[in-house]
């Protein structure tokens, strides 16, 4: 459930567990409408108390403003909704200009601008003027899913290129032109996710470690701008490892010396170098 932050709008919603989304005004608890088929399990206001934003364990997002009928009775409208999201929404929050909004789902977060939320007036509206605007439905696509990246980026010193580590376990190589990837460098094991990357380019080495403790060490054996140029067919490994190591806790974070014969390993009780 949420109240709604602005003192003029007298409104309590509550999400219920059979799908129900309800609007209540608080100063009475009189019901003012009921929306069937929601099934909010997170949702949220704009500071503003315009609008309403719901994510739901389907995966579906939905956005409603906060409008008036012909009786002046508050009621919610629906104006924006987003399908087919691969799981379920854990939550859902504004941002201060209540212009985005974004979801938690999973491992990852996303940031989104619907146009819908656009309002030239901070007036609420009548329903007559809402019921002249089509709800925007948005359908996210039914495909696998790209793998996300879930390490912070490293780049390299002469700012050409970028390493990342993905949720799937690869090490990938970006370009900086474009921001297309190069390549997948190397792989950790299957179902992990890579959460810290780190460049040693002194002595062209990669080092990764993933959400299990593992830590590998990558030596690169040729120059990086060499690697986009190999034909699909005749593609020779890029990266050796020549360090595979089991750190004994989840690692928070890596650090290497401008030598890059020191490395630094940071966990939550012990660090090792």
């Amino acid at each position: 459930m949420a109240f709604n932050p602005n003192p003029d709008i007298v409104a309590l919603v509550v999400s219920y567990c059979d799908g129900r989304l309800c609007l209540f005004d608080y100063s009475s608890m009189t019901l003012s409408i009921t929306i069937p088929d929601v099934y909010a399990q997170s949702l949220a206001c704009s500071t503003d108390g315009h609008s309403l934003v719901t994510g739901s364990s389907h995966g579906t997002i939905k956005i409603f403003d906060f409008d008036h009928d012909y009786d002046r009775k508050l009621i919610l409208a629906p104006i924006y909704r987003i399908d087919r999201l691969y799981d379920s929404v854990r939550g859902v929050a504004f941002s201060s200009s209540g212009l985005r909004f974004l979801d938690v789902h999973s491992q990852q977060c996303r940031v989104w601008e619907p146009a819908s939320l656009v309002r030239k007036t901070n007036e609420l509206e009548s329903i007559s003027d809402a019921a002249t605007l089509p709800v925007t439905t948005v359908r996210m696509s039914t495909g696998a899913e790209e793998p996300q990246i879930t390490s912070l980026l490293a780049i390299s010193e002469n700012g050409h290129h970028i390493i990342a580590g993905k949720q799937g376990g690869d090490v990938c190589l970006f370009s900086t032109i474009d921001g297309a990837e190069v390549d997948t460098l190397y792989r950790h094991a299957r179902g992990v996710s890579v959460v810290h990357v780190a460049f040693g380019e002194v002595r062209n080495l990669i080092i990764s470690a993933d959400d299990s403790g593992r830590v590998l060490i990558g030596e690169i054996v040729m120059p990086l701008s060499n690697i986009a140029s190999q034909s699909k067919d005749q593609k020779n490994p890029a990266v050796q490892i020549v360090l595979d190591k089991r750190f004994g806790g989840a690692v928070v974070s890596l650090l290497v010396n401008r030598e890059a014969d020191r490395l630094l390993i940071m966990g939550h009780s012990v660090d090792e170098l």
